[in-house]
């Protein structure tokens, strides 16, 4: 499993290669781990990593473009965004990343994450032989979009080939039957649903979703009623969560509340004690994430800097 490690803090790269191995040890698994510093090195590397961990703020190419780089190498690749700068998470989701750390990192939290991400790769991994009229070779599962007929031979179609194979229609029909997201839409069909779904929702999202039309993610698609589909649809739209409980304010990515106000001037000095300032998030002002929090604390920041200039 080749797993990438990119910050710019050599204390951060250390923590997380401490963690990465005692997993190594306790799942008896082999990490072929790569780090750097830079994310501009990061984007000169061709090699088509796993899994990654990926800060934002580093000189240079930041963590998104690097996150980009990486799933444009392979777009199957598990990544992990570990960060302090919390404003960035919309940007990261954006990008279909697998979790956000923040840091200092918890090793609890790291491992958790670690292993559901290990388990995740695992399963999407597999791998299936393949024999054309020129050479045999392996495919992923998760690289297949479907299979078809064409020509009257069996075509196996990929996100960047068409790919014919000796082995007819039937026999793939029999052979990916073992695999539970592989369905007959059609006689001359085989739809990998993952690939369908993934397109539709986030694929973590996806059980949870069935679960609420009450579907079973087993059935096959030409099996689905016009209730069942109704149902989808208005679990898609009015999809209902439940709060079970709080997490820890250290992973907190949005605070609220704070000084009102009406109780500050312009300069943010408070209009009830003189010479106290308030500036950033003290203040009862929620920003949207992308930066705008950043730039409410630089802006107060210079306000009240400049008022208190005028007094010294």
């Amino acid at each position: 499993m080749k797993i990438l490690v990119c910050d710019d803090d050599q204390n951060i790269v250390n923590r997380i290669n401490t963690i990465l191995k005692h997993i190594s040890n306790e799942r008896k698994l082999i990490f072929d781990i790569t780090t750097y510093n830079l994310g501009d090195k990061v984007c000169k590397d061709k090699n088509k990593y796993d899994i990654a961990f990926i800060d934002i703020e580093m000189p240079g190419i930041n963590g998104l473009s690097v996150t980009k780089y990486v799933k444009k190498v392979n777009p199957n690749a598990i990544i992990f965004i570990v960060t302090s700068f919390q404003s960035y998470l919309d940007d990261a989701m954006a990008l279909n990343v697998f979790r956000y750390l923040s840091k200092p990192i918890d090793k609890n939290r790291f491992i958790k994450n670690m292993n559901v991400a290990i388990d995740l790769f695992q399963k999407s991994t597999q791998r299936i032989f393949i024999e054309t009229y020129d050479e045999c070779f392996n495919v992923f599962t998760r690289d297949i979009l479907y299979v078809t007929i064409d020509n009257r031979k069996a075509c196996i179609v990929t996100n960047g080939e068409k790919i014919l194979t000796k082995q007819p229609f039937d026999y793939w029909k029999k052979h990916l039957a073992g695999y539970d997201y592989f369905v007959q839409s059609h006689y001359s069909y085989l739809v990998n649903l993952k690939n369908v779904t993934r397109a539709l929702l986030p694929e973590r999202l996806n059980s949870y979703v069935l679960k609420v039309a009450g579907l079973k993610e087993a059935k096959k698609v030409n099996e689905v009623t016009k209730e069942e589909r109704k149902r989808l649809v208005s679990a898609i739209k009015n999809l209902p969560f439940t709060f079970v409980s709080l997490a820890p304010f250290t992973e907190a990515v949005v605070t609220s509340g704070g000084i009102s106000l009406k109780n500050l001037k312009p300069t943010g000095e408070s209009r009830l004690q003189s010479g106290l300032y308030f500036v950033g998030e003290t203040i009862d002002v929620d920003a949207l994430t992308g930066g705008f929090n950043l730039q409410l604390a630089y802006a107060t920041g210079v306000c009240a800097a400049r008022d208190i200039l005028k007094e010294i």
